[in-house]
C-alpha cells in the first residue's frame, strides 16, 4: 500500500483511478446534443453485463523526479479489479530516449491499452509514435503535440 505524504498526491492518484475506470467502462462515446437543442431524458440504465472482449492493459508512466513506485497504490487497486498493469521505470535520459523506450514496450503488449501519464509521463506519451499509441485510450497527454 502506498504511503502518501500529503493529501494532494493521494487525491491525484484517486482521480486517475476514477478516470481510468471510467474510460475502461465506456463501450463507446455518444454524440453531444446540438447547440440550443433540448436534451432528451436519459434512458433507464441497462442491467449490468459482463464487459465484452479482454480488459485493457493499463500502462502508468511516471513523471519527472519520481519513479515507477509512485504508482504502487494505483497498481494494487487496478490489479484487485482484474487489470494487467505495467508501470515502466523511465531512464530519464531525455524525451526522445524515454519515448523510444515506451514505444518499444508498447509494441510487446497484446490487446487494448490504456496509457496514463503524469506530468513528464504525459509528454513522453505525446512523443511516442506508432499505431499502438494512436489506438490507445490516453489519460494525461502532455501539451507537447
Amino acid at each position: 500500500m502506498a504511503v502518501y505524504t500529503d493529501r494532494s498526491r493521494r487525491a491525484w492518484h484517486t482521480l486517475i483511478i476514477v478516470v481510468l475506470l471510467g474510460l475502461v467502462g465506456v463501450a463507446g462515446l455518444t454524440g453531444c446534443a446540438a447547440a440550443g437543442a433540448a436534451a432528451a431524458p436519459a434512458p433507464a440504465p441497462a442491467p449490468a453485463q459482463a464487459p465484452q472482449g479482454p480488459k485493457p492493459t493499463v500502462v502508468l508512466v511516471h513523471g519527472a523526479f519520481a519513479d515507477a513506485s509512485s504508482w504502487n497504490g494505483v497498481v494494487t487497486r487496478l490489479q484487485k479489479q482484474g487489470y494487467t498493469v505495467v508501470a515502466p521505470a523511465l531512464a530519464m535520459r531525455g524525451l526522445s530516449t524515454d519515448s523510444a523506450y515506451l514505444a518499444s514496450l508498447l509494441g510487446q503488449i497484446p490487446g487494448p491499452v490504456v496509457l496514463v501519464g503524469h506530468s513528464y509521463g504525459g509528454a513522453v506519451i505525446s512523443n511516442v509514435r506508432g499505431a499502438r499509441v494512436e489506438d490507445a485510450a490516453v489519460v494525461g497527454r502532455g501539451q507537447h503535440r
